[in-house]
């Protein structure tokens, strides 16, 4: 997330000015403390995101920093980078609250990874990685929408939430698939009992086994008493498994037991719990794919899966586009104080012309910044800041992959190295972005949204000669 707060505490200059230099280049707001004996006045006195800290400085050690912010500041997220490659240094940093461990020398793209995850997990995640959503208790959430595909599905959801099966949600980013969630809790003879929501994609690997299913005292360095996890937080109600592709697979392999039987036993724990709760999850994958690619197993695809429901994207119901905009425009005005209310038959054709990749998550941000633009309450067409350039992409969509070379290649040859292919595909477009830019490395890295460091890289890589460009 652009613009959050970096705090590095390390007390080599020139990796810290190198560091600070890539991630002012991201987005990131960042400050650096170089004597591990100033880090914790420091922090005491400053508001940050997320620190990322060296182990092994002059002064106090890196995990006594490391233990004072996960006893004071359990919010702030902590990277820890080190030289220092030991299993139980690492295990050790885990355990007192670090959210990675990521050895020296490290690739940047690797940490920026790695610093993406701990600010989503952060913003996201609330209770240590459990966004808890208590519903409210009076009606079931409403779904908007009038057409045949949002009445299928609605239909399929309040059929589902009276069985007592496990629910598949997939659709497309943007889709509503969280709004369906709660609306089958709702639905359930479940909704006075308690919703709880966690993003798998927010949730430690290290970690993600106690979180789930709690911990007894001992059971680790640093568990001095014994805590329940997610899953008993949901006793009786509802648990989603949001993004579940994210699960990796030595847990869906504990949890084909878990969905199963309803049983578990906490992390360091002999006794086995029973839990009676409603298991939803979603996606926007396509999971056989990732069966395919070995990254989900199929034994827990088919359990998780009992009922499946396909949320169609917002181009696939365009006929419910003008209640969705009306519906948008009254909440977000009474909550963000416009005084926008209406919008005008143009500007609605032409909302109804567009295809929305971002789906109904999309129509809402267009929709607040229209209303931001706006100077009446009627949002008119001039107002309409519409993403022409994936609208774009989205209707060449199909002609494209005709053009591209490697395609046609595969269905004359019957078989091509994909390695060897996207090689020149990646290859053709470095090229390109540095012809536009006169041979700019920066700038061309700034054209195809990667770092400069990770540009020098990939032409060295394909031996691309900038002046032959």
């Amino acid at each position: 997330m652009k613009n959050s707060r970096i705090l590095i505490v390390d007390d080599d200059d020139t990796l810290c000015y190198l560091l600070k230099e890539e991630l002012i280049s991201e987005g990131y707001n960042v400050e650096i403390v170089y004597h591990s004996d100033k880090a914790i006045d420091f922090i005491k006195k400053t508001n940050h995101d997320l620190l990322l800290l060296d182990l092994e400085m002059d002064g106090i050690s890196g995990l006594e920093i490391l233990k004072y912010v996960k006893e004071n500041h359990p919010d702030l997220q902590v990277i820890v980078l080190t030289a220092n490659n030991n299993m139980r240094t690492a295990i050790e940093c885990i355990k007192n609250g670090a959210y990675d461990f990521i050895n020296k020398p490290y690739q940047f793209e690797q940490l920026q990874v790695s610093i993406e995850r701990a600010l989503a997990h952060k913003d996201l995640m609330v209770k240590n990685t459990v966004l808890t959503t208590r519903i409210n208790q009076t009606a079931p959430h409403k779904i908007i929408g009038e057409s045949e595909g949002i009445k299928n599905v609605i239909h399929l959801a309040e059929k589902a939430a009276r069985a007592d099966s496990n629910i598949l949600l997939q659709g497309e980013t943007g889709t509503g698939k969280e709004l369906f969630a709660e609306y089958v809790h709702k639905c359930s003879n479940r909704s006075e009992k308690p919703f709880v929501a966690i993003n798998c994609a927010s949730l430690p690997d290290q970690l993600i086994e106690s979180e789930l299913f709690g911990y007894v005292k001992g059971a680790y360095t640093g568990a001095n008493t014994t805590e329940k996890g997610i899953v008993e937080s949901a006793e009786k109600g509802t648990l989603v498994f949001d993004k579940v592709e994210f699960l990796p697979l030595d847990l869906q392999q504990k949890l084909i037991d878990f969905i199963e039987k309803k049983e578990f036993r906490r992390v360091g724990g002999r006794e086995v719990k029973k839990i009676d709760l409603k298991l939803i999850f979603t996606t926007q994958k396509n999971l056989f794919e990732e069966i395919g690619n070995n990254k989900m197993l199929d034994a827990f695809y088919y359990r998780i899966s009992t009922a499946s429901l396909n949320v169609p994207p917002l181009r696939k119901r365009k006929n419910d586009i003008p209640m969705l905009a009306n519906y948008l425009i009254k909440k977000n005005s009474s909550k963000l104080g416009y005084k926008t209310n209406l919008i005008s038959s143009v500007a609605l054709l032409k909302l109804m012309e567009y295809d929305f990749p971002g789906n109904i998550r999309e129509l809402e941000n267009i929709l607040i910044q229209s209303s931001l633009i706006s100077d009446s309450d009627v949002i008119k067409l001039e107002h309409l800041c519409l993403n022409t350039n994936k609208q774009n992409v989205l209707e060449r969509e199909i002609s494209e992959k005709e053009k591209i070379p490697c395609l046609s290649k595969l269905k004359k040859e019957g078989a091509i190295s994909l390695d060897d292919e996207l090689k020149i595909i990646e290859k053709a477009l470095i090229e390109e972005a540095l012809s536009m830019t006169g041979g700019q490395q920066v700038e061309a890295s700034r054209l195809l949204n990667v770092s400069e460091r990770s540009m020098r890289y990939r032409i060295g890589n394909l031996k691309i000669n900038r002046k032959d460009v």
